[in-house]
């Protein structure tokens, strides 16, 4: 399972719009809700889904599908308001854009790997992909910026000191030419 972009062309307009969604089946993967936990399962195996928005259960309505090729079962995090595989079907690959490796919200930022509730199940392998060390890279971040601003800073004041300089020692080499107006 990992998080891919869906961009769908939006109906009687050149307009796109995109979602992240949780990719839950594969093609050939059969996949159906709920279990008698109320669990969704992949290939008869129920998936532990920790990842879902507070209060959200798995899915408000029963469904069973087995994927044909180039066919993929996407659902979003926040089931009870998601437009997702549940509404509109498998999801075509084609209309697939893309694997989403982090996500960056106000305030927060996370890089995105497989759910260890796909590992357990035996529905993914672990992911090996090295961890983003996104807290020293926004650290960095912040410091770069307030590099940039204290260089600005700086050189705004040095720029405005050489002015005063040299007006006053213009004014003390040719005190006639502070008495004059422009």
């Amino acid at each position: 399972m990992n998080m891919i972009f869906d961009q769908r062309t939006v109906p009687h307009s050149p307009q796109t719009y995109g979602r992240d969604r949780c990719v839950i089946g594969l093609p050939g993967d059969h996949v159906s809700c709920c279990d008698a936990r109320g669990k969704v399962v992949v290939d008869g195996k129920p998936v532990d889904e920790t990842y879902l928005y507070p209060g959200d259960a798995p899915s408000s309505s029963r469904f069973s599908v087995t994927l044909a090729a180039h066919q993929f079962w996407l659902l979003g995090d926040h089931r009870s308001v998601a437009f997702d595989s549940r509404l509109r079907g498998p999801i075509p690959q084609a209309d697939l854009a893309g694997r989403v490796i982090a996500v960056f919200r106000i305030g927060s930022f996370s890089a995105l790997r497989t759910p260890p509730a796909f590992v357990r199940a035996g529905l993914a392998p672990v992911d090996t992909r090295p961890v983003l060390p996104v807290g020293w890279l926004l650290f960095a971040a912040g410091a770069l910026v307030v590099l940039l601003v204290l260089c600005g800073v700086g050189v705004t004041s040095m720029v405005i000191r050489h002015r005063r300089l040299a007006s006053w020692a213009r004014a003390v080499h040719d005190p006639a030419a502070s008495q004059r107006t422009p």
